[in-house]
């Protein structure tokens, strides 16, 4: 998958999460809610750093963290979510 793709799809996810969170917040979910929110961010956060990867397998190693933090939960909720996970594999 190009790159750009992946940053796009990332970035979708990302907002889908940050509303995802808003509504368990307004239902007083706060605990799943404050892990999904860090999870599904941070996958954005990780393909960020792992275009400044100091080698092949630096860049592998920070991809296979994105393809753990999608399996923390979040990855479920969203299509971009579906889509990220099976571009990194």
């Amino acid at each position: 998958m190009a790159e750009s793709k992946l940053k796009a799809l990332s970035m979708e996810f990302s907002v889908d999460i940050i509303g995802l969170v808003k509504d368990l917040k307004a239902k007083h979910e706060s605990i799943i809610a404050n892990q999904i929110g860090r999870s599904g961010t941070s996958i954005g956060a990780n393909i960020h750093e792992a275009q400044y990867a100091q080698g092949k397998r630096d860049f592998i190693s920070k991809l296979e963290t994105v393809g753990g933090l999608a399996w923390d939960g979040s990855w479920k909720t969203t299509e971009p979510g579906r889509q990220m996970l099976a571009a990194i594999g």
